[in-house]
């Protein structure tokens, strides 16, 4: 049985641990909006909205780590002897189908919700759906040719701040792009870490990250850069 029957294995393979790298933008775009409203810049604010957007948020994230699962798997990136979490397909406890299907159900879900909020906010919400269903099911992809880095702070550092403002306010408040980059270059810090981790491993199942491409020493460097530049 996949899982063994027990809940927290399906929990675990979701990597939940990972939700802050995709709640802490959408918590920046909710409280940047709370500033505005409470200085008197913004009126009219549909909180309610703006708690479905952070959940959609987390949902797209946990649907994308599950695909990314699956890939991995396939691609012989997670090995038994991988550094890092516990990686469950490789362990036995679930089928790989299991986890990919897993992983497109979470996003049907995701995908529910995001069309609830585009017919009660505007044509925006098409734009901000359509980066995060292809960040959700091809990150793998870009990851695999050293553009991981980019898609990530694309779409965790800038769309999902834009877009939890946009569902509150059904305006695109562009400078909450500045307010949320320290965020964005955080998120990508913690990826850019776990891909240097990775490297011997991910050279050995032939794919291309752009850790390796700059090597240890390299890879040192722009983490060492990325944190400064979020405290600056």
């Amino acid at each position: 049985m996949d899982g063994q029957g027990k809940l927290m294995n399906w929990i675990k393979v979701a990597h939940p641990w990972a939700i802050p790298a995709s709640a802490s933008p959408a918590l920046v775009g909710f409280s940047y909006v709370f500033y505005l409203n409470n200085t008197g810049v913004l009126t009219g604010v549909n909180w309610s909205f703006g708690v479905l957007a952070i959940l959609g948020a987390i949902i797209f994230h946990l649907s994308g780590n599950l695909i990314s699962e699956y890939h991995d798997y396939m691609s012989g990136v997670d090995i038994k002897e991988k550094t890092g979490p516990a990686r469950l397909i490789v362990q036995g406890l679930f089928k790989p189908k299991t986890v990919l299907y897993y992983g497109y159900s979470v996003l049907l879900a995701g995908i529910i919700l995001g069309v609830y909020l585009l017919v009660h906010t505007g044509l925006p919400m098409l734009a901000f759906g359509f980066i995060g269903v292809i960040s959700t099911t091809l990150y793998y992809r870009f990851k695999y040719i050293a553009l991981g880095d980019l898609i990530i702070f694309i779409s965790y550092g800038l769309t999902i701040a834009l877009g939890v403002a946009y569902v509150m306010t059904e305006l695109l408040i562009w400078p909450i792009l500045l307010v949320v980059t320290p965020t964005g270059l955080l998120v990508v810090a913690i990826l850019h870490a776990n891909n240097t981790r990775d490297m011997l491993q991910d050279k050995a199942a032939g794919i291309r990250t752009q850790a390796m491409r700059l090597g240890v020493e390299g890879s040192q460097v722009v983490y060492q850069t990325l944190l400064l530049l979020a405290y600056l």
